[in-house]
């Protein structure tokens, strides 16, 4: 296969190594696996990448390809789990495929959440759609039997009725509001839009310590300033929840220019990385893998929708948020290309 055969877009590591095993050719996403360009690993054997594949050649006495497990070593102190699949060419040498294990699991494990939580919002969506008009009718109805009831219990009641039914329609608006406003998508400069979400976090938490840390080369994304405001808003002000009033509470907003990621399956070149970090107790484990459901929520007091609606919010913007989370230490990392 000659080298502009390779997939250049593709998610897995194509690459050829000549009848030595050397590297001749990558695409991008090997570049990507061995932390090394085409430039500088041409020449370099396999080995040096996949240490246990010294005398690899002997695999093919019976097959024309091999695939296996190994350990792949991009650079000093750094050990994955990789999956390798080589083909021998009948031109000569070999064609290489590889993915980082712990990569794909991730990615299939995000896609399953992704399809999980958007197929739980259409529900939800749906199900507030068809509750708002019986919800209307019991209201009336509680509403026309308090005024003509005159025992007092029973005036009562039909006021609970209705009271429960004020409460059911305004948390089924406060699901529907977001979605309602049409998406208006422009040039959105995200340090400013971080500005904003900091001012009114100081004013709502003013014990906890807010710090600024913008990388102002970074140029405009395409999103709708509303919905991204909403989503910054709404992931810091769980952080600061979760600090409570402690003194020692700080939350940092950090913004970084990140190349050649995978978001949501698909390699971007260059993206706006927008870190979200907070020194709180963390996110229990079990909660983390439904973080983005809606309803889902590790407050008692909370709703469950502010990071349902951020999640739904970024994916319309193309990009994708990820968490990491342990005691005393919560990253939410929101990607946006660019």
């Amino acid at each position: 296969m000659p080298p502009d055969a390779l997939w250049t877009e593709s998610a897995v590591g194509q690459g050829l190594l000549d009848d030595e095993g050397r590297f001749v050719t990558l695409n991008p996403a090997l570049e990507m696996l061995l932390g090394a360009s085409s430039r500088v690993a041409a020449g370099e054997s396999l080995t040096r990448y996949f240490p246990d594949m010294t005398g690899f050649e002997r695999l093919f006495s019976e097959h024309a390809r091999v695939e296996l497990t190994t350990r792949l070593v991009p650079g000093p102190g750094e050990e994955k789990k990789a999956w390798l699949s080589l083909r021998r060419e009948e031109t000569g040498g070999y064609f290489l495929e590889a993915l980082d294990v712990g990569e794909t699991i991730r990615v299939e494990r995000e896609a399953a959440v992704t399809e999980a939580s958007a197929a739980a919002r259409d529900l939800l969506r749906n199900l507030a759609h068809e509750i708002k008009n019986p919800l209307g009718g019991i209201r009336g109805a509680a509403q026309l039997l308090e005024g003509a009831l005159t025992n007092e219990d029973d005036r009562e009641c039909a006021a609970i009725i209705r009271e429960e039914a004020d409460r059911l329609q305004a948390l089924v608006d406060r699901f529907l509001a977001p979605y309602r406003r049409p998406n208006e998508k422009g040039p959105c400069n995200v340090s400013a839009l971080l500005e904003h979400v900091r001012s009114l976090i100081e004013h709502e938490f003013p014990a906890i310590t807010v710090v600024r840390d913008y990388d102002v080369s970074a140029p405009d994304v395409v999103g709708d300033k509303g919905r991204l405001t909403q989503v910054f808003l709404n992931i810091a002000r769980n952080a600061a929840e979760a600090m409570g009033n402690d003194p020692a509470g700080r939350l940092t907003l950090r913004t970084r220019i990140v190349r050649d990621e995978f978001v949501r399956n698909r390699r971007v070149r260059r993206a706006l990385a927008v870190f979200i970090e907070d020194t709180g107790p963390g996110i229990p484990e079990a909660l983390r893998e439904r973080l983005f459901y809606p309803l889902v929520t590790g407050r008692p007091e909370g709703s469950g929708l502010g990071l349902s609606i951020a999640d739904a919010f970024v994916r319309e913007a193309g990009g994708a948020i990820d968490v990491e989370s342990e005691p005393g230490h919560t990253v939410f990392r929101v990607l946006l290309p660019l």
